[in-house]
């Protein structure tokens, strides 16, 4: 195909639009009362953590055990983190429903994704993944950086 290349680069970008787009309409969905609750960031953010540290990397580690990557492969798929907005979604089903603490369940879910585990993947995990590659062994000096990769004259 002639132009692979930019096809596959525009359609991650559309990608990331949507995505993006995605998260500001849940966003919107979110009674702005129900985040100031101390009975939501508390256990959220507990969760959030034992997910990003824990639960994650143990769940990875299960589903990668019959694929064909090496132990410092596995160990980086591992650390890499959470991310999507399916269990948001999800959690809107919530607001559907007759429980009277939908409300507090609906800000948990929000607390728990959007701002411990997303937060927790952009700043530390996404802020230490070339580090960590490097520290693995998974980086090499062939291995071309961002800035070399588009910079090709065609």
């Amino acid at each position: 195909m002639e132009h692979r290349a930019e096809i596959e680069q525009f359609h991650g970008a559309l990608g990331s639009i949507g995505e993006m787009a995605a998260f500001v309409t849940l966003g919107l969905t979110v009674p702005l009362a129900v985040l100031g609750r101390l009975d939501v960031w508390a256990p959220g953010i507990a969760l959030g953590v034992a997910l990003a540290v824990a639960i994650r990397p143990i769940a990875v580690r299960l589903c990668l055990l019959g694929a064909a990557m090496s132990r410092p492969e596995r160990r980086l798929v591992q650390f890499a983190g959470l991310e999507g907005a399916v269990p948001i979604l999800l959690g809107t089903y919530l607001l559907t429903t007759d429980l009277s603490t939908a409300d507090r369940l609906y800000g948990l879910i929000i607390v728990v994704v959007g701002f411990s585990v997303v937060g927790f993947s952009v700043v530390v995990q996404g802020g230490l993944i070339g580090p960590a590659a490097s520290r693995l062994g998974l980086v090499s000096e062939s291995t071309p950086s961002r800035d070399r990769e588009g910079s090709g004259s065609e």
